[in-house]
């Protein structure tokens, strides 16, 4: 099942000022806070330097470069977001898990001299999902690989499936992007980055849901 949607519906389900969800995803680890901190403080030191003589300008450069371990996470999401948005039609699409897998990948590598000057070399394996989602119709195929979580146990073949399409083309004979894959079934999220308003996203669900016919423009109340 493929029924597009109205922009402002677009915009709503997909909204360009990132979400909780959306700062923590980029919020990352312990690491990534350091990293943006250094980062901070370093462009701190540097505007500083340059502010003798440059007034209040550069202060205020200073100030928002104190803050980027803050608001980077922002900067960032509201990126992706953007870029996601971009394609002007956007189609909810309901389908079924075709087929199911795990697998184990090299997420990082990492070196250092032991004790007796030797090399080791070792490798951060994490396990991911494989999906491949599809329709009876046979209008579209695609594989999902997201990071390994407790829940997407819970998944199996034939479970349904629903995302959002986004296509350059009103017909969607091109996918240009797809969100992050809902499973109603079992009530679990698949993604990597969960680009929906999850709220919004399961009222769209139940409207269609309970509408026994094809609605070619939604609009809800």
């Amino acid at each position: 099942m493929l029924t597009p949607l109205r922009r402002t519906k677009i915009e709503e389900v997909c909204p360009l000022v990132p979400t909780g969800d959306q700062y923590q995803y980029y919020w990352g680890t312990p690491q990534d806070v350091l990293r943006r901190v250094a980062v901070s403080c370093l462009g701190v030191v540097g505007f500083w330097i340059l502010s003798f003589g440059l007034g209040s300008l550069m202060f205020l450069l200073s100030m928002i470069s104190f803050l980027y371990w803050l608001w980077g996470p922002i900067y960032w999401a509201a990126q992706r977001n953007r870029r996601f948005r971009a394609p002007q039609y956007a189609a909810f699409w309901q389908g079924e898990v075709v087929r199911v897998w795990g697998t184990e990948e090299i997420v990082e590598k990492r070196e250092k001299v032991n004790d007796r000057g030797r090399l080791v070399v070792s490798h951060e394996r994490k396990p991911f999902l494989n999906l491949e989602i599809g329709d009876k119709d046979g209008f579209w195929t695609t594989a999902l690989k997201v990071p390994f979580k407790p829940e997407h146990r819970q998944i199996s073949r034939r479970q349904a499936v629903c995302c959002l399409l986004m296509s350059d083309e009103p017909e969607f004979e091109r996918i240009n992007r797809i969100s992050d894959a809902y499973l109603p079934d079992v009530d679990v999220w698949v993604s990597d980055y969960p680009y929906l308003r999850r709220d919004v996203f399961g009222d769209i669900y139940r409207y269609l849901t309970v509408r026994s016919q094809p609605i070619i423009d939604l609009e809800m109340e």
